[in-house]
């Protein structure tokens, strides 16, 4: 379903958005330190990525640096 590149970013949710309009991805860093995250989504062809915060509020960013990948899209945000 998705593939992290970096060996110290972790997947922890995976589900459908409360509005129901598209899958939340919950990811976070577990060295405590800032990461450039590169993640590929495979099976979806047509992604693309907001960044929320916990509650599923817009935090301002939109499609995050989306690159097309070979087997699908990745994207890069660093995170905090």
């Amino acid at each position: 379903m998705l593939q992290i590149a970096e060996e110290n970013v972790m997947a922890d949710t995976v589900k459908a958005a409360e509005d129901g309009n598209g899958i939340i991805v919950r990811i976070y860093e577990t060295w405590g330190m800032r990461t450039k995250v590169h993640v590929n989504f495979p099976l979806a062809p047509d992604a693309q990525v907001t960044v929320c915060d916990c509650m599923e509020n817009f935090s301002g960013v939109e499609n995050a640096d989306m690159t097309r990948a070979q087997d699908g899209w990745s994207f890069y945000y660093e995170a905090l």
